[in-house]
């Protein structure tokens, strides 16, 4: 496959992912509008979206030997559309989730479901992982668009960010460390703070529990 078919391919893909995107976005805003029309009080701090760039893309593809069709990209790379919803409160993430599966009615398949707080990653990382499936008509044709959801604290977010700036060597700036020069004893230190972030996220919602139950 030629890069001028890659690059058509994969932008077509961005227009899918890019809908089913704010179809899902939107019916989230309505669910926490809803909520605040109710009077009741959100802990949802912010909401951003992304899409996976071309490069990216096609990085990922060629690590996984994945063909760069419409269907295959559609198929195997879940991630190229995204949505984090970042909460204060631990119980909130789990009380978002529910509601983006069950009241949102947002199709999530058993094994789009990843939770990496019960399960943090070796690093440290905590997130939960929903994948949502939409279904789209576009150009005569009916698609399964991916979109996947990550809902976190504010605390596991802070964690996710420092993490990044440090391990991920950015295009624009070549002078970032890179995964292969992230030492042992980085490593450590980050799975620390990672643990001390957690018992954060504890603490923070025991007093939250706590706060709500007074009369």
């Amino acid at each position: 496959m030629s890069p001028q078919e890659q690059l058509r391919n994969y932008h077509f893909c961005q227009i899918l992912c890019k809908r089913a995107m704010e179809h899902i976005k939107t019916s989230i805003d309505d669910y926490l509008e809803e909520l605040a029309l109710n009077g009741e009080k959100s802990t949802v701090q912010s909401i951003e979206t992304r899409i996976k760039t071309f490069d990216s893309a096609k990085e990922k593809c060629r690590k996984r030997n994945i063909e760069m069709a419409v269907d295959s990209i559609l198929t195997d790379l879940r991630d190229i559309a995204g949505i984090r919803i970042i909460t204060l409160y631990l119980d909130d993430v789990y009380r978002v989730a529910d509601a983006i599966e069950a009241r949102l009615r947002i199709n999530i398949p058993k094994d789009g479901i990843k939770d990496y707080i019960k399960n943090p990653k070796d690093n440290g990382y905590r997130s939960l992982h929903l994948i949502a499936k939409k279904e789209l008509f576009f150009d005569g044709r009916t698609y399964i668009v991916p979109v996947e959801i990550q809902i976190r604290t504010c605390a596991m977010h802070l964690w996710a960010t420092l993490e990044h700036g440090l391990v991920y060597k950015r295009e624009d700036d070549p002078s970032e460390v890179r995964e292969e020069d992230y030492s042992e004893e980085i490593k450590e230190r980050f799975s620390h703070m990672a643990t001390y972030l957690s018992e954060v996220d504890a603490e923070a919602n025991k007093l939250h529990r706590e706060a709500v139950a007074e009369p």
